[in-house]
């Protein structure tokens, strides 16, 4: 009786063992090392061990980095951008970093826990905004210590997209990457994803997706660092608004006339276009003429090509026909008859003429 049970115990003792041995092989060393955790935003980061690079993470659990050490060992899956303390259960996501760091080994295999968490909650868009050089920052107010963000220009490009320039004025970079919304009167119309920031620095960014459909006046806001990602110095900086319209176009008839030839027995009609507007016209446009010399049943259609034509600058080409000088001509002339290009006013788009004898 004493030796079955010694040989249970025994047995059990060997399911122990080999069953600890399994699970020491199901989960693999820790990846990487927590160097600093951020309390305000809810962020840290962490240090891959084998190579050095680094990456931000945010807990699940808002609670959870009370919990946190910097030097506590992690456990991280850059596929699918999770982490965990144990190897078991997923403790956050990663939202900056390598997505899959040289010489990190095998990554531990953290269940999925829903949707990644990213920085930047972007409105989708076929045109990415276009994103400057990074430059010496110009016109900031201070240059505390820590990074301090500041949207020091705001307004529109000649096509009407929005542009700003966003600027670190502090003495540190900004540590993590960030994003800047764009709203025409109150509604969203781009967010913008930058990468971390240098100190002293500042970009231009022309937004391809914040394009004022109308010539109206708006209320333009541009708001720096929207998710509170970066721990700044003056939060209180991190807005712009302005009050403005955008750059439009305004094509005018700015002169319909005779243009005399053989001593003045016969001539053909010279047209001028104007714009008028604060913005150029970006695309070709149509002009259509009727015309309708004296003695003619039916009048005679003719359409133009008007190329891109920037602020203050006229266009001048000859309708077709040459008409003696006792012959009298109506002319009915439409610029842009197609609507192709949006105008501040298309009230003046129209002109009608009587060129005859003079």
């Amino acid at each position: 009786m004493f030796r079955i049970k010694r040989q249970i115990a025994f047995g059990l003792f060997w399911v122990l063992l080999f069953g600890q041995i399994a699970h020491a092989q199901q989960v693999p060393a820790p990846c990487c090392t927590v160097t600093t955790i951020n309390a305000r935003t809810g962020t840290s980061i962490a240090r891959v061990n084998a190579t050095g690079q680094t990456f931000d993470f945010r807990p699940t659990d808002p609670k959870a980095p009370a919990s946190l050490r910097p030097g506590q060992t992690l456990f991280a899956n850059f596929t699918t951008k999770q982490v965990s303390l144990d190897g078991r259960k997923p403790y956050g996501s990663i939202i900056s970093g390598p997505t899959t760091p040289a010489g990190a080994g095998t990554s531990t295999s953290v269940p999925a826990a829903g949707a990644v968490q990213k920085v930047a909650g972007k409105l989708l868009s076929a045109n990415p905004p276009i994103i400057g050089p990074v430059v010496s920052a110009q016109g900031c107010p201070s240059s505390p210590s820590g990074p301090d963000l500041l949207i020091s220009s705001l307004g529109f490009d000649s096509t009407r997209h929005v542009t700003y320039i966003i600027a670190n004025c502090g003495h540190a970079p900004t540590q993590l990457p960030f994003v800047v919304d764009l709203f025409f009167n109150a509604t969203r119309a781009d967010t913008v994803e930058h990468a971390i920031l240098p100190a002293l620095s500042q970009v231009t960014v022309v937004s391809q997706m914040g394009q004022d459909p109308t010539c109206n006046q708006v209320t333009l806001r541009a708001v720096a660092d929207s998710q509170n990602i970066v721990a700044e110095s003056n939060e209180s900086n991190n807005e712009l608004t302005r009050e403005l319209a955008p750059p439009c176009p305004d094509l005018v008839f700015d002169e319909i006339k005779h243009d005399w030839q053989d001593m003045n027995t016969l001539y053909s009609i010279q047209v001028t276009v104007a714009n008028r507007g604060t913005g150029p016209t970006t695309k070709t446009v149509t002009i259509r003429a009727n015309l309708a010399p004296s003695g003619v049943t039916l009048p005679s259609i003719d359409q133009h090509d008007l190329p891109p034509l920037p602020p203050g600058q006229k266009y001048t080409y000859h309708l077709p026909g040459t008409y003696a000088l006792t012959t009298s001509v109506a002319v009915d002339i439409y610029a842009d008859i197609f609507n192709t290009i949006i105008e501040s006013n298309r009230d003046n788009n129209y002109a009608h003429k009587i060129l005859g004898p003079h």
